[in-house]
This record gives C-alpha cells, sequence and structure tokens, in this order.
C-alpha cells in the first residue's frame, strides 16, 4: 500500500465520518496565543479552455465557500476566500504552502474546498481497486452491471484512479495534495473539509443505528442540481490533450510517507466516497448545507465527534439513505485528541 493510501487508510474520512491522522499535536508555548488560518476554494465554474469545452457550471459552490469562511472569520481566523477564476492550481498550491510555512505547533488550518471532484488513471501504480474496499470485495472483482440511477459506468470505472480536485485551469491529484499537508510542521492541526465527488477512497459501510433525525428545513426546501462529478468524458479528453503535463504527475515516485514526513495531525471531513457523488444544490450543496444547520444549534458541537456524526445522520436522512461508506480511526501519540476539540475553534 503506498505511503498516501496509508494516510488516507490511517486518516480517511467520508460521508462526514471523522478521522485523526497522525502526529504530535503539542500545545502552544505559554507565552504565544495560537492563530488559525482558513483557505476556502469555490468553483461554480471551470475553464472550458483546459476542460475540452465542458465549464462544469455549478449553482452553489461559491456560497459554500464564502459561508464556510464567514464561519471560520466568527471564530477568529484569518481567512483567504478563493472564487471559480481565482481558483487556480498555482494559486491553491501557493496558499496552502504560505500557511504551511506561517503556522506553528498549537496553530490551525482549515481547508475548504466545494466544487467538482474528478479521477484520473493511476500511473504509478498506488491506488488500490476502489471495488476491492467495499465488504466481501476481492482486487478482480467487476463493475457492478446495474448501475446506480443516473450514474454510466464505464468499462475501466473499477480500475483504480487518482481522486482530482478541478481547479479553474487544471487538476490538483490526490498525491500533489498529500505532499501539500506534509509541508505543516509537527504539533500543528490541520482540518480538511470538501464538499465534492469522489472525495475519499478508502472506506467501508457501516449502518447507522438509532431512529431517523429530522431534515432541517435550510436542508428540505434546498434546490437541489447535479452530482458534483466532472464530465467523465471531458475529464478523458482534458488529459488526452494535456497528457504532457499530467502524465509525470500521475507517474511520480516517492510520495511522502505517513510515518516520516506528515507531521501535522490531520481530520479530514468528506461528502463522500471515491465512487459516490456529492449533490449541488441552490443556495448551497446538500452536504455544506447540512454542515451549517449542524453548527448553527443553539447548543453547539462539543466535539468534531459528535459533529460529525451528527453531520453524517442528517446527510444520510436528507438522501432517504441508511448506510455510508466511512472510515474511523485515530492516532494519538501524545494523548491530546484533536477529534474532541470543539469544532473549528482555535485553542
Amino acid at each position: 500500500m503506498s505511503s498516501r493510501r496509508t494516510f488516507l487508510a490511517e486518516a480517511g474520512v467520508v460521508g462526514a465520518a471523522i478521522a485523526l491522522s497522525t502526529s504530535r499535536a503539542s500545545e502552544p508555548p505559554p507565552s504565544r496565543r495560537p492563530k488559525g488560518l482558513a483557505l476556502g476554494v469555490g468553483l461554480n465554474r471551470v475553464d472550458p479552455g483546459h476542460y475540452d469545452g465542458w465549464d462544469g457550471e455549478l449553482g452553489g459552490s461559491e456560497n459554500d465557500a464564502v459561508d464556510m469562511m464567514s464561519l471560520a472569520q466568527r471564530n477568529g481566523f484569518t481567512t483567504r476566500l478563493l472564487k471559480s477564476q481565482q481558483c487556480t492550481r498555482n494559486g491553491v498550491i501557493q496558499s496552502i504552502a504560505d500557511a504551511a510555512n506561517g503556522l506553528n505547533a498549537g496553530d490551525i488550518f482549515f481547508f475548504f474546498y466545494s466544487g467538482h471532484g474528478g479521477r484520473l488513471p493511476d500511473l504509478n501504480g498506488d491506488e488500490p481497486n476502489p471495488f476491492a474496499e467495499r465488504p466481501g470485495g476481492t482486487p478482480t472483482e467487476q463493475p457492478p452491471t446495474a448501475p446506480p440511477v443516473g450514474e454510466e459506468w464505464p468499462t475501466d470505472f473499477a480500475t483504480p484512479k487518482d481522486a482530482t480536485y478541478c481547479l479553474y485551469d487544471a487538476m490538483l491529484i490526490d498525491d500533489e495534495f498529500f505532499d501539500l499537508l506534509c509541508k505543516f510542521k509537527r504539533g500543528v492541526r490541520v482540518v480538511v473539509l470538501t464538499d465534492c465527488c469522489h472525495s475519499q477512497s478508502l472506506y467501508r459501510v457501516q449502518r447507522i443505528d438509532g431512529p431517523e433525525p429530522p431534515v432541517p428545513p435550510a436542508v428540505r426546501n434546498l434546490r437541489l442540481g447535479n452530482p458534483r462529478s466532472a464530465n467523465r468524458g471531458a475529464l478523458k479528453n482534458t488529459f488526452t490533450k494535456n497528457r504532457a503535463f499530467y502524465e509525470p504527475l500521475l507517474r511520480r515516485q516517492g510520495i511522502g510517507n505517513v510515518r516520516t514526513d506528515l507531521q501535522a495531525s490531520v481530520l479530514f471531513l468528506s461528502a463522500c466516497g471515491e465512487l459516490e457523488t456529492a449533490l449541488d444544490g441552490v443556495p448551497n450543496g446538500l452536504f455544506t448545507s447540512v454542515v451549517k444547520s449542524v453548527l448553527a444549534r443553539p447548543t453547539g458541537m462539543h466535539s468534531y465527534l459528535n459533529f460529525a456524526t451528527e453531520v453524517r445522520r442528517i446527510h444520510l436522512a436528507a438522501q432517504g439513505r441508511t448506510s455510508v461508506l466511512t472510515r474511523l480511526n485515530s492516532i494519538l501519540p501524545d494523548g491530546r485528541d484533536f477529534a474532541y476539540d470543539r469544532p473549528f475553534a482555535i485553542g
């Protein structure tokens, strides 16, 4: 299993479950107050010049990023908001790298992405067959004969793929994102929240027990749109047209090792699994709307764990589902449980 994939196995979160990745989340020195930086990336469209004429139009992603950065500001974060044309590949990479350079032990970075998720061929062999991660699945399992409603399964859908963020002028590959996380110093806390399709890749089915929770009016009254999954034909043509750019990135070896290179503590919350889709909507995407409704409760959320549980339950109820692809794990060498912190609190 690759180092990045090992990281996901130890720190993956799907369907609003929660997981804690490696490192020593030490307290800041008593002479310094911790600080928080937040980056919000929301794309209602991408550049059709790069994506083979496809503009990826969405209705709620920019609003999602605006609302989540407003939440961060209310909690004392210094925020940066990027919308559509501002969400260039180089700009996002540099913004994350700047945050990593500016934060120290005890500080926190919140990264939020809303837009399309994509999948590109796995050319360095670090991705497993996604169907093998399902209960009872095997590495040779074939795609199901009956696709989900509204979803077409191409003949190669079950072959390993790298997940991507579809940024305005080019995609950011999951391996690259992991390497960016490795830039954060030991003791920094990182929260990653993604509202896009195919946003997690290791998972198992978990039944949500207990009574079905009420769906808040703000969620129930959403005008839901299409899944936030990049057009597969456009992705294939984009890769073919830009092969000289993407192939070296996809073939790259030496991805950061979770046990030696990842120093920060990382919580990762995502809207869905690798083979699932996240629903767009107006004024917000479904997942972001659920997140907002949970955080708006008068009693508040006491920890990331109960926050994630409530988000998952309402997200399922809003879709009429009873199971979710999820993974839950934690590594806490210092005994300071980041997962039990108040959500989006700096200190």
